[in-house]
């Protein structure tokens, strides 16, 4: 299997041409942050959903397949075995911000409409003839099914499949959903919340605060709480931030351990300020089933003096209680940060001092969680603008100490 070259009209020879998905990214996903490297993680995406509902290829057509350096979307037909996996949902595919996908699922047992849509797929704007590609997916298949789609034309087939085109499934990629939780005392962060809300949402974030009473019946709240940060999670379909506060760490920790046989909400990074949980936590078995990526303690040596004693006399007794907001996690995967005075985080502390670590992903990539422990004392030092933040962090990775770090990392 190889895929031809181009002719001269800048597009594949009239055909179904069959390929592999590594020859086929080699070919048309090229590039560095370009249109088409775009694709690529989207049509990964789009092949495991169509190997989740037994779809040996996916036939694909258009612009994508041609010369065109930035080709405006993709056409593609995903034949399945049955009705039932036809189903489709537009968040079951991508996250990818700046694609479009056109996308055709139709039962292998509508031959007539099968053929009709390829040979629709293999003409262009003015009728001329064009190729398809076909991408195998089943390792034990090496020909298309399909390449006999021209024994089946007819002007009648064809016009149809155009009419039927207009109900094909179109996903426009978006970017991917970033989701920031509070969990907070109601008395003391209802206006705390108020203020932050339109600094977090401004630099592009979902705000979804938690806030619980002191006065509470502590299982009750646990109860309700993890009702509300499940139906978070599986509403926006996006790994959650969270910063949580005094017995909001407690909601927090004990959300985690509850509910690690059966996972329901997976989270990026979390930072927790007055914890109210032991230090010896086991963080390291909630990190290993990957229910989250990275955890940050802030430490407040004076913080005996700002925590409720109303809640520390509801949670005394529970197993799981304890003053790592004091002493910190023993655990070695948890980053303690140390704070001789913190005080209560004010709104313009948090935008300055604290949105910055949730914002340096988009920077850093692959290497952030490391970037973070290596440089945590300048993040947390320093006063940062959230629109400065890629200037900033960006300048970390032209440090030569950093890089070399990295590799021995």
């Amino acid at each position: 299997m190889s895929l031809p070259e181009f002719n001269l009209r800048g597009t594949l020879d009239k055909g179904m041409h069959v390929c592999k998905s590594d020859e086929f990214f080699e070919r048309f996903c090229y590039g560095n942050n370009t249109i088409r490297s775009n694709y690529k993680e989207v049509l990964e995406q789009m092949f495991a959903f169509a190997v989740n509902r037994n779809a040996s290829s996916v036939i694909i057509g258009g612009s994508f397949i041609t010369n065109k350096p930035d080709p405006n979307d993709l056409d593609c037909i995903l034949i399945v075995p049955n009705e039932e996996c036809c189903n489709f949902q537009t968040n079951e595919l991508l996250d990818m911000d700046g694609c479009e996908l056109d996308i055709i699922i139709i039962n292998e047992s509508r031959k007539d409409t099968i053929y009709a849509f390829l040979n629709m797929l293999s003409k262009d704007r003015y009728s001329l003839d064009v190729g398809m590609v076909e991408v195998i997916l089943d390792k034990d298949k090496d020909k298309s099914t399909w390449d006999d789609y021209d024994d089946y034309y007819s002007v009648e087939a064809l016009l149809m499949a155009r009419e039927a085109y207009i109900n094909r499934h179109i996903i426009r990629g978006v970017k991917k959903k970033k989701i920031l939780v509070t969990v907070c005392n109601a008395e003391k962060f209802l206006m705390w919340n108020y203020e932050i809300a339109p600094i977090v949402s401004s630099s592009g974030w979902i705000f979804a605060p938690y806030l619980y009473r002191n006065d509470c019946d502590v299982e009750n709240e646990l109860q309700r709480f993890k009702g509300w940060i499940s139906l978070m999670y599986c509403t926006y379909e996006s790994d959650l931030c969270v910063y949580a506060d005094e017995m909001g760490t407690f909601l927090l920790g004990r959300y985690m351990v509850d509910e690690s046989n059966y996972v329901k909400a997976h989270f990026d990074k979390v930072i927790l300020s007055r914890t109210l949980l032991k230090s010896d936590f086991n963080w390291s078995a909630i990190i290993e089933r990957q229910m989250v990526n990275f955890v940050i303690n802030l430490k407040d040596k004076s913080a005996e003096k700002n925590v409720s004693q109303h809640v520390l006399k509801k949670l005394k007794r529970d197993s799981f209680f304890g003053k790592a907001y004091i002493h910190g996690f023993a655990d070695k995967k948890i980053l303690n940060y140390t704070y001789d005075d913190m005080g209560e985080l004010s709104s313009q502390d948090f935008k300055n001092n604290v949105l910055p670590l949730y914002h340096m992903e988009g920077a850093l990539q692959k290497n952030i969680d490391n970037v973070c422990r290596d440089n945590i004392q300048e993040i947390m030092s320093r006063s940062m603008d959230t629109a400065d933040i890629n200037f900033k962090t960006a300048s970390l990775l032209n440090n030569t100490n950093y890089k070399q770090g990295a590799r021995d990392l």
